[in-house]
């Protein structure tokens, strides 16, 4: 239980209105802590995936990209399903990283090298 130091009657303050209050204050805090989480992974070539099965997160990487494009080339979906991410994930990987991947067609993609 929390002593809180302000007394929320005397202020004709419900607490549903806090509650409420903090309830978008951390909506903010996970937009802005996503949003850093993001500029620093793709500065290291991995990106944070959706929770894995126990509800761990995954990082997708490059070489996990290039591994599961393969020798032929392959859709986005196919290896967001793979790799149990999204294809979101999989395009950002492969949109900052020009010189690994080819575009080829609507959501192919092909190693270069």
């Amino acid at each position: 239980m929390i002593d809180w130091p302000i007394d929320f009657e005397f202020m004709n303050i419900s607490t549903k209105d806090v509650t409420a209050w903090f309830r978008e204050k951390a909506k903010e805090f996970n937009a802005m802590a996503d949003s850093l989480e993001s500029t620093f992974n793709s500065a290291n070539g991995s990106v944070k995936s959706p929770k894995g099965p126990h509800g761990m997160m995954t990082d997708v990487t490059l070489e996990q990209v290039k591994s599961a494009v393969g020798k032929k080339a392959a859709r986005a979906k196919e290896i967001a399903t793979v790799l149990n991410t999204t294809r979101k994930r999989v395009r950002a990987i492969v949109d900052t990283n020009p010189n690994e991947f080819e575009l080829i067609g609507r959501g192919w993609i092909k190693n270069k090298k």
